[in-house]
């Protein structure tokens, strides 16, 4: 199905917001090629586990590592990566980039938020001078703890006159998110009791903050930007590598197991 694009200046902006993603393209290949066969010598697996699978074969063994590194390199330094595509897309700004959020000490509100759009802005007849949002992969990713601090700087936000949001960029539902969420706002003294009202999740993200739902138009042109990498290529030639270089210093992978510890 042919995805519809967005008008001409929605799709300049998402366009230059996507230098992130391309960027981030770019630095997989240089992620996978510096994974060593010291890092697993270096406690980058787990002996029990293995010996628990009764893992007999080096492929193995370098398969689950790169698989596991890739997966931990990537999915954490993703989590910027989209950050700084939603700043560009929404043309805000982080937090930290606030005088006197920098260095060590105490630090000001608004140096907390992932994305602060300037701007007055206006819902249901209240006036607020901007609107500051925290990014979060998905809601998977929430957990009590998460909750109740947005819910704190959540309802400081609205005491300095500030519109809070709580983005998670994919997912379609949060029904625990919500639920959560609600009796933390409640004792946080937020503006709203509904956590609806503050949670965005996957397609919400761009219809309330940018104005249009562009969620199609940016997978499918982040999509285009990720064939230029084939990732499945680099991890199997990083297992081949590091497989043989297991067999070259050990006889078996019960001998590799016992120098882990």
């Amino acid at each position: 199905m042919a995805v519809k694009e967005p008008p001409p200046e929605v799709k300049e902006r998402v366009e230059r917001a996507l230098v992130a993603f391309r960027e981030f393209s770019a630095k997989v290949a240089d992620k996978v090629k510096g994974i060593k066969v010291d890092d697993i010598l270096e406690g980058g697996v787990n002996p029990y586990l293995f010996a628990s699978l009764g893992v007999k074969d080096f492929e193995d063994v370098a398969y689950f590592f790169v698989q596991k590194r890739v997966e931990r390199s990537l999915g954490t330094s993703f989590g910027s990566v989209i950050e700084e595509f939603l700043r560009e897309l929404l043309s805000g700004k982080s937090g930290k980039e606030y005088p006197g959020c920098k260095g060590r000490g105490a630090k000001g509100w608004i140096c907390w938020w992932d994305i602060v759009i300037e701007g007055e802005y206006r819902e249901d007849g209240t006036t607020f001078r901007g609107r500051v949002v925290s990014v979060k992969s998905g809601p998977a990713d929430i957990n009590k703890d998460i909750l109740s601090e947005f819910a704190r700087e959540a309802a400081q936000a609205e005491g300095q006159g500030y519109r809070p949001y709580l983005a998670l960029t994919y997912g379609s539902q949060a029904f625990n998110v919500v639920n959560t969420l609600r009796e933390s706002l409640r004792v946080a003294g937020a503006r709203i009791h509904d956590p609806g009202r503050y949670v965005l999740v996957g397609r919400k993200v761009y219809e309330v903050l940018l104005g249009q739902d562009v969620y199609d138009y940016v997978i499918k042109r982040a999509s285009e930007i990720g064939v230029r990498v084939d990732l499945r290529a680099l991890i199997d030639e990083k297992v081949r590598e590091i497989a043989e270089q297991l067999r070259k210093r050990y006889k078996d992978v019960n001998e590799l197991l016992r120098q882990l510890s």
